[in-house]
């Protein structure tokens, strides 16, 4: 049961971290400051924040890096979603080839994570248990 439990917070601190992401884009879009997007957001980033500090692994190596690879790909969404919401709407780059480059470089950064991050965080807390 324990395990089922973790699951589920897992999959709602994942469910949070999605809504943060993509509430800004809402945000950019209708141009409303006080909403109920903007409440929501403030909402699913106090749950980010408790569900962080609840799943946070102990500081063993073998439990940490499932939380941390989840932990960067949340980081590089973040990062994906203050450049768009924030820089290409004051640049207006949306819907030109100004960012393609941009793009591009994101999702090879997300695939490099994809494929080379576990190995990494494994790699790195086996050096750190010895």
């Amino acid at each position: 049961m324990p395990h089922f439990r973790k699951l589920i917070l897992f999959l709602l601190w994942n469910l949070a971290a999605g809504f943060i992401f993509l509430a800004p884009h809402q945000l950019v879009r209708t141009q409303e400051a006080f909403g109920v997007v903007a409440l929501l957001l403030l909402c699913a980033i106090a749950a980010y924040g408790f569900l962080f500090r609840v799943l946070r692994p102990q500081r063993t190596a073998a439990s940490r890096p499932w939380f941390l690879w989840a932990f960067g790909f949340h980081l590089i969404f973040w990062a994906e979603m203050v450049m768009e919401a924030g820089l290409f709407t004051m640049l207006d780059f949306h819907n030109t080839d100004a960012n393609d480059v941009y793009f591009m470089a994101f999702w090879l950064a997300l695939g490099v994570w994809l494929l080379g991050g576990w190995w990494w965080l494994k790699r790195r807390g086996s050096r750190n248990a010895q």
